[in-house]
């Protein structure tokens, strides 16, 4: 069975540009709109939180004994 979106690999007229579309953020294909109920860019949001030592202990376990 043949996907309709690649010709035969091994006659070298593949299609595919072999580039992750993830790295862009391009929304829905031209002329298709948009299937998510809520879009939103797949970004990660990172913070920074500030533990004091009594916080980190209970989330973390106590620290490691220092070694020289």
């Amino acid at each position: 069975m043949t996907n309709a979106n690649t010709s035969d690999r091994r006659s070298g007229n593949d299609r595919r540009s072999g580039q992750d579309r993830r790295s862009t953020i391009g929304g829905p294909p031209t002329g298709i709109g948009e299937r998510r109920k809520r879009p939103e860019p797949r970004l990660p949001e990172v913070s920074e939180l500030a533990l004091s030592d009594d916080e980190w202990q209970s989330m973390f376990g106590p620290r490691a004994p220092q070694t020289r």
